[in-house]
């Protein structure tokens, strides 16, 4: 009987053991663990801060929401107006004839050079090419308070006109009327292409001022005939002025 007691009591020894060893390999993982977490946290938290503090100063460079009006139009009148889209896919659908003859909707066709002949100065602001060159009325408008504010600004009135509405134009885009490309033609020397540049720069920079973008800009030319040119810099297309947003 002494026998057999005492190899259970050997046996009991073994297992106390191996569970002493165990929960000290526990202790061990545990007290390992807590250290990384002391360690890291710290840079965590900094990481945080700094994520936080940069988001919010994201938030508070954006602008503030607007409420702008919307309007709805129908479909078959996507054709007219001042924003038309025109190109090889979506022409121009003005009937020539009656624009000829003043009974147009689209277009009330008025000439550069009958602007120029109600300014009682005998120095012009700017010149037509021709008797016949010319725009829609409120195009045609516009662009006079342009020219007319950058020979105020600049002294300049070597400014001109060269293309304007044309009923078969290869540019499709001068048949809305409201398309015009500008020439510089000083006294003393030979003309050229419009380019914004020294005091004529003025003129692009307030062109949307007056209504006016640039109708070939830099950086869109899978958009437009990759034959234009010197045009790209004098063209511009008036396409009104935004529609304020609701306050």
């Amino acid at each position: 009987m002494a026998n057999k007691q005492r190899n259970y009591t050997v046996r009991y020894d073994r297992i106390f053991g191996a569970l002493a060893l165990f929960l000290c390999f526990v202790l061990i993982i545990s007290l390992m663990t807590s250290c990384l977490k002391r360690i890291t946290k710290p840079k965590d938290s900094e990481t945080s801060e700094t994520d936080a503090s940069s988001i919010t100063a994201v938030q508070n460079t954006e602008e503030p929401a607007r409420n702008y009006a919307s309007a709805s139009r129908e479909t078959e009148k996507i054709h007219s107006g001042i924003l038309i889209l025109v190109n090889q896919a979506c022409p121009c659908q003005f009937d020539k004839k009656s624009v000829e003859n003043g009974t147009s909707s689209d277009i009330s066709f008025v000439t550069i050079k009958s602007i120029l002949d109600t300014k009682s100065s005998s120095v012009k602001p700017y010149t037509a090419s021709d008797w016949e060159v010319g725009l829609d009325r409120v195009a045609a408008l516009a662009m006079d308070d342009w020219f007319e504010d950058f020979y105020q600004e600049t002294g300049h009135n070597d400014l001109r006109m060269i293309g304007g509405y044309k009923p078969e134009a290869a540019d499709l885009d001068f048949e809305t009327g409201r398309t015009l490309t500008v020439g510089v033609f000083p006294e003393t020397s030979s003309s050229y292409a419009y380019k914004p540049e020294g005091d004529y720069a003025w003129l692009a920079e307030h062109a949307a001022d007056y209504g006016f973008i640039l109708r070939y800009p830099e950086g869109k030319e899978n958009y437009f005939d990759t034959t234009i040119t010197e045009r790209r810099t004098a063209t511009f297309r008036y396409v009104g002025l935004p529609i304020l947003p609701i306050r």
